[in-house]
C-alpha cells in the first residue's frame, strides 16, 4: 500500500493493494500527474480482518502520515482511498471471497464512522474497483442500467462490496467497474490471458485456455484505467452510477492469438479445454463519462507488453 501526496493541491491519495496489476498501474499515473510517494507499508491479507482493519487505522492514524490530510481546501478531500486490493479472482471459493468481505466492511464502517481525523471539515472520498466479469458473467450489451447477475462467490464479493459503499453516508464514493485487464508483466502477481499468451510464447510454451476460442471479451490498458482513476481524484463531482470502462471492442481469443503472433513474429501455442462458464460472452457499451475514460490502442499497447517482456 502506498500513500501519494500532491505538492499543488494537497490532497493525499492512499491505493489500497498497490502491488496488483490496477493498483501498479495508478501508482504509475500518480506519478506522471505530479504526485510522489509519501509513505508504504505492507499488509498480510490472510490476517484476521480485524487485524488487516486495524493495521491500515494505525497506518493512516499515524502522526506524520495523518498530518498530511489536514492541510487540504475545505472544497477539497482530505484523502482520497482507492481500492484495488483482494486475493479473490474468478474462481475463489464463498470462505476466501467472506475473508476478504469483512475486511472490506471493517475498514468501511471505521472511515464512514469519522474516526479517522478529529477536523470537522475533513473528507474522504472512496473509489472502488469493482469487477465487468463477475457481475455480468454472460451477458453482452451491458450498460449502467444493467441489473446485476453474479453468477459465482466472486461476483457476488463485488456486489457486496458496491452495496456496502453505496450505504455510507459521510463518504464520497465512486464505483469504478472494468472488465478484463492486460498490462505488463509482474512477475509472482497474478496475470490476465494477454500477459500470460505473452510470457509463454517467449518461453516456447503452450499456454492451457478454460473457455472458447470464439469467446468475447473486452480488453482495456492498465494505464488507461489508471489515468481514469487519477481523473477521478481530482475531479469535483464523482456519478452516482457506476463507471463501466469498456473499449467498446470485444475481440475473441483468436484475435488477441493471431495480433500476438504477428507481433512476435512465431508461433503462439494455445490448448483449450472447454469450460462452460469461462466460455461465456462479456460485453457492453463505450461511454466516455464525460471525457474521463479514453482507451487507447489495443494492438500498441501489446507491443509494449512484448517490449517490456523482452527487456
Amino acid at each position: 500500500m502506498h500513500l501519494y501526496q500532491n505538492p499543488h493541491n494537497a490532497v493525499s491519495v492512499f491505493v489500497v493493494g498497490s502491488g496488483g496489476v490496477i493498483g501498479s498501474a495508478v501508482s504509475r499515473q500518480l506519478f506522471c500527474a505530479g504526485y510522489y510517494s509519501n509513505a508504504y507499508f505492507a499488509v498480510d491479507w490472510l490476517q484476521s480482518p480485524q487485524c488487516v482493519s486495524d493495521q491500515i487505522f494505525a497506518f493512516l492514524k499515524n502522526p506524520k502520515v495523518a498530518k498530511l490530510n489536514r492541510i487540504a481546501s475545505p472544497h477539497q478531500p482530505s484523502l482520497i482511498v482507492i481500492w484495488t486490493a483482494g486475493r479473490a479472482g474468478f474462481d475463489s471459493k464463498i470462505k476466501e471471497v467472506k475473508h476478504e468481505l469483512d475486511i472490506f466492511k471493517l475498514v468501511l464502517q471505521k472511515l464512514d464512522s469519522g474516526r479517522l481525523y478529529t477536523k470537522s471539515d475533513s473528507q474522504i472520498r472512496f473509489c472502488l474497483v469493482s469487477s465487468i466479469g463477475g457481475l455480468f458473467e454472460g451477458i453482452t450489451n451491458i450498460t449502467t442500467e444493467t441489473p446485476v447477475s453474479p453468477k459465482r462467490p466472486y461476483g457476488q464479493l463485488k456486489r457486496d462490496q458496491e452495496a456496502l459503499l453505496s450505504e455510507q453516508g459521510s463518504l464520497s464514493c465512486a464505483i469504478i467497474r472494468l472488465p478484463s485487464v492486460y498490462s505488463y508483466i509482474i512477475p509472482n502477481k497474478r496475470t490476465g490471458l494477454i500477459q500470460a499468451m505473452t510470457h509463454n510464447a517467449l518461453l516456447r510454451r503452450i499456454t492451457t485456455i478454460y473457455g472458447a476460442p470464439s469467446t468475447l471479451r473486452d480488453y482495456v490498458w492498465a494505464d488507461d484505467v489508471g489515468r481514469t482513476l487519477v481523473r477521478l481524484c481530482e475531479a469535483p463531482i464523482l456519478s452516482k452510477k457506476p463507471y463501466n470502462l469498456f473499449s467498446g471492442q470485444p475481440i475473441s481469443i483468436v484475435y488477441v492469438h493471431s495480433c500476438l503472433e504477428q507481433i512476435l513474429r512465431r508461433s503462439v501455442h494455445l490448448c483449450f479445454k472447454y469450460h462452460a462458464h469461462n466460455a461465456l460472452n462479456i460485453c457492453g457499451k463505450l461511454t466516455s463519462h464525460d471525457g474521463m475514460w479514453q482507451p487507447t490502442n489495443l494492438i500498441e499497447n501489446m507491443r509494449q507488453v512484448v517490449r517490456q517482456a523482452l527487456t
